[in-house]
């Protein structure tokens, strides 16, 4: 329905988008009722926008940190803004939360796939142990421990 409704008032909008979002100062124009609420409406949408979009940045900030993305930033931000042009504020935040939790749902299937077969994860958590004895006695280097 957004999409919708974005590409409809791009179509057939008589002003331009920067009429339609962003707000004048109150002195361009007269101080009716309407001019006020509109001013209001506008701040209003551009900080909701504004925020929402942030929002989605950290998140991916989040994913590009634990290695879960490999796009540049250069991507994301161009894809975010094509998607913003074309489909609207709405469809980009909905395209990216849903992106999102498909690298998430991806990435737990994974993890999931690597302990199909081991005892509960014993085998993983004596790798782990193994890793953090040799880091703690050796410094890093691998040394040959028994686990029990």
């Amino acid at each position: 329905i957004s999409a919708g409704v974005w590409i409809y008032m791009l179509l057939h909008s008589p002003y331009s988008l920067t009429t339609i979002f962003v707000p004048q100062t109150l002195s361009m124009t007269k101080s009716t009722f309407v001019s006020i609420m509109r001013r209001q409406f506008q701040i209003s949408h551009l900080s909701a926008l504004g925020s929402s979009l942030m929002w989605l940045v950290y998140l991916f900030a989040d994913l590009k940190n634990a290695d879960l993305v490999r796009q540049s930033w250069t991507f994301l931000f161009s894809a975010g803004a094509l998607t913003t042009l074309c489909l609207g504020p709405g469809c980009t935040l909905a395209a990216g939360w849903y992106w999102r939790e498909e690298i998430l749902r991806c990435e737990g299937n994974d993890e999931i796939q690597e302990r199909i077969g081991e005892e509960n994860g014993k085998e993983r958590y004596k790798k782990l142990a193994r890793q953090s004895l040799d880091e703690i006695c050796f410094g890093g280097v691998k040394g040959n421990f028994k686990v029990l």
